[in-house]
């Protein structure tokens, strides 16, 4: 799999930006000659909602911007597996734009594995995720979500972190 650098992942951001807030449902499109794929990573704007005024957590919004993969899925598991390896290895910190912060940054994760019945997609994860503090769960949960969400042939998400539903991973109990 090619992985796109810092540099092309920060240009991205700097010309791509679209605005698309967590609330809407991007699908994932093709350039024209079919080489690229493109969809959406979510990003976390600290101390600012959303364009929608929707608020996550501690006051934050949801941005997304457009990420371009070489890898062309023709499954939906496939094009869940990219979007969620793209923003499971994006570690540009601080992001590209000052106001968006990727939650997920500092965390040593790895997609395990995807599946799907009917419009169930359960994602399966494993590593250490690292939080900065009790803003950061409702922005990894709200991450995570999105960005499965994304696909309209996905009504509901089923995440794990090293076999344990995500709810209870990021329980503050």
């Amino acid at each position: 799999m090619k992985k796109l650098s810092a540099l092309t992942i920060s240009l991205l951001f700097l010309t791509a930006c679209s605005g698309t807030t967590a609330s809407e449902k991007p699908t994932v499109t093709m350039s024209n000659d079919d080489s690229v794929t493109s969809f959406k990573m979510f990003l976390i704007t600290p101390e600012k909602a959303s364009r929608n005024g929707e608020i996550i957590g501690c006051g934050d919004g949801m941005i997304s911007t457009d990420v371009f993969s070489e890898e062309k899925p023709t499954t939906v598991t496939d094009k869940l597996t990219a979007a969620y390896n793209q923003l499971l290895n994006f570690k540009t910190t601080p992001t590209p734009d000052p106001e968006m912060l990727n939650a997920l940054a500092n965390s040593n994760l790895k997609l395990d594995s995807v599946t799907i019945k009917d419009t169930t997609a359960t994602i399966k994860i494993s590593g250490e995720l690292s939080l900065g503090g009790e803003c950061d769960n409702p922005r990894v949960e709200a991450q995570l979500y999105t960005t499965g969400l994304q696909f309209h042939e996905i009504s509901d998400l089923e995440i794990f972190i090293n076999d344990k539903p995500l709810k209870d991973v990021l329980s503050l109990k």
